[in-house]
């Protein structure tokens, strides 16, 4: 998302700067025998420029906002009785206040706001990374930050969800992985070898 929001701004800027440039320059020098079609074509092309300068600065800000979960935090299949997988959801859910708390008054060293939450589509079900968070409305908003399995649910999609399902959360502050419960558990049950390759991919630090 990063580097189509940098794409998108350097294509804007080629469109933009000098549309202006030369139209600013040629009305001056001779507004009496302008055209109007050239003034519509370099009104167009300035529009398009600006268009694609602010699309591609939503992105990039987007980007810096928030982290991806990592790929070495896959789509882990876990049976209902597991006693570790389901007393790290109950951890992080009796200690979400902390993570409201911190996503309503951040500090300068806190970013990358995500929750965790259950989805179901028919007899499955599964537990999504969202970030992009809006919690200001009674259903709460939320953009699907990995590859989803559950049908009907795409990376980077748009959607709702209730508190009361989320099942995990995190944040990063000075670096560090903060919450993150069920990614804990995920590192903690990996070999040595793979966790050292989610740790050299992650763009943050977990403590032991």
């Amino acid at each position: 998302m990063r580097a189509t929001g940098i794409v998108l701004i350097l294509v804007g800027a080629v469109l933009l700067v000098p549309a202006m440039i030369l139209a600013s320059s040629i009305v001056r020098r001779y507004s009496v025998f302008i055209d109007r079609s050239f003034i519509r074509r370099e009104i167009m092309l300035s529009v398009l420029g600006l268009v694609s300068v602010l699309v591609g600065c939503t992105l990039t800000f987007r980007s810096l906002l928030w982290v991806t979960p990592p790929d070495s935090d896959p789509i882990v299949p876990f049976d209902s009785q597991d006693s570790g997988m389901n007393q790290a959801i109950d951890q992080a859910r009796a200690t979400l206040p902390q993570f409201l708390r911190a996503f309503s008054n951040p500090n300068a060293d806190q970013a990358s706001f995500l929750l965790k939450v259950r989805f179901q589509s028919g007899h499955e079900n599964e537990h999504i990374w969202l970030a992009d968070l809006d919690l200001s409305k009674s259903l709460s908003l939320g953009t699907v930050a990995n590859k989803p399995k559950l049908r009907g649910f795409d990376f980077m999609q748009r959607v709702t969800f209730r508190i009361a399902d989320v099942s995990d959360w995190m944040y990063v502050q000075g670096g560090y992985l903060v919450g993150g419960y069920t990614t804990r558990l995920i590192r903690s049950r990996l070999s040595a070898q793979e966790r050292a390759a989610m740790d050299a991919e992650i763009p943050f630090t977990i403590r032991d």
